[in-house]
């Protein structure tokens, strides 16, 4: 058991609006719900969090920069959803403590995509590390920076508990 973690694919972000990205997404999201995964979006949007949604989950779709709707329709409906809103790059802390949240706790795997790959997903990614297995699933990343098969990230040595899947 996994839970998939999209992180930042808001319109806000450039990276975000590649049409091959959006799909592998979409790909995962529709995996995930064959094999019963919780499924995490997760959201920057700093001014919100300083304001009144701390341990904001899964609420009305009305905010910010939402997720693309592709995404969003998806997962919406889906029993197993949350949405988390973070403040900084690292969203681990927001991740985990919603998982803590529902009946998610035995679940040490975390499945992980989105943009911007060199800054949030890198950082979210890190920081579930700590404690648990990362998987980035790289055909769902995306960033000016970077491509699939030439990842800066991948030059550095990556912490212990995070792979790399080319897709």
């Amino acid at each position: 058991m996994k839970i998939l973690v999209i992180i930042d694919m808001q319109p806000k972000f450039e990276a975000s609006k590649d049409e091959k990205t959006q799909a592998a997404v979409v790909t995962q999201i529709k995996l995930a719900k064959r094999h019963n995964w919780p499924i995490v979006v997760v959201e920057f949007a700093a001014d919100q969090c300083r304001q009144q949604f701390e341990g904001w989950e899964k609420g009305p779709l009305l905010r910010e920069s939402p997720t693309h709707f592709v995404i969003l329709k998806e997962v919406e409906k889906y029993p197993r959803f949350l949405l988390v809103l973070k403040d900084a790059d690292d969203g681990s802390a927001k991740i985990i403590s919603a998982r803590n949240k529902q009946s998610w706790r035995a679940i040490r795997t975390f499945r992980v995509m989105g943009v911007n790959t060199g800054a949030c997903v890198k950082k979210t990614a890190a920081g579930l590390a700590v404690k648990y297995s990362v998987e980035v699933y790289a055909p769902g990343c995306n960033a000016p920076e970077w491509s699939v098969n030439d990842n800066p990230w991948m030059r550095e040595q990556m912490p212990q508990n995070i792979t790399w899947e080319k897709g």
